[in-house]
């Protein structure tokens, strides 16, 4: 782990970096070692943080780290983490806040999807009894009747197994409208079914 100095100077040549990054982008050549010495230094940092302290699995580990990393492709992060009095414990505060967000979505998905989800898993589990399969009939001509965008979004969902945030990134929406518009769609296909479960008893 590099000290106090060479933190700071770490983060000049980051600055330096992204400045010749914006005045001269067809000349410029990245500084690959003061990029890895920051992924190196921010790996060990999460590391000790996240995955010891916090018992977070690997894959919310590296995912962590990546956010925090494209933070430091902003010239106001650098400053702001090169202005703290404690470097170290700056980048561990932004490892901590990233990890709590994600603690938070992935909560919020749970409350919101975990329902609805199960109705969408009982298709392929649900043929013991005429309910169920009234049930798995019902599902498959509410998915026949979505817009294709919509069942396009299902099926990365359920039949890809994509997290919400691998879906924001295919498709170029935000993680909240990606999220949002995933619940409405459930939601909305829930109710429908309940309606019909209300009509034909």
């Amino acid at each position: 782990m590099p000290n106090r100095s060479q933190l700071q100077d770490l983060l000049n040549q980051l600055e330096s970096d992204l400045k010749n990054r914006e005045q001269s982008p067809q000349t410029y050549q990245e500084n690959s070692a003061a990029w890895t010495l920051l992924e190196q230094t921010v790996r060990a940092l999460s590391q000790a943080l996240l995955a010891v302290r916090w018992k977070l699995a690997d894959d919310d580990v590296a995912d962590v780290l990546q956010q925090v990393l494209l933070k430091f492709q902003s010239l106001e992060t650098l400053r702001r983490v090169r202005s703290a009095g404690n470097i170290e414990g700056y980048i561990a505060v932004m490892l901590k806040n990233v990890a709590l967000d994600l603690m938070r979505r992935r909560e919020l998905e749970h409350r919101l999807f975990h329902p609805l989800e199960e109705d969408i898993a009982q298709q392929d589990t649900d043929t013991a009894s005429s309910m169920a399969e009234h049930r798995t009939t019902t599902l498959r001509e509410e998915l026949r009747a979505l817009p294709a965008e919509d069942r396009t979004l299902l099926r990365m969902r359920f039949w890809k197994n994509m997290s919400i945030r691998e879906i924001a990134e295919e498709t170029g929406l935000t993680y909240s409208a990606t999220a949002v518009r995933l619940f409405r769609i459930l939601h909305r296909m829930r109710a429908h079914m309940e309606q019909q479960q209300t009509w034909n008893q």
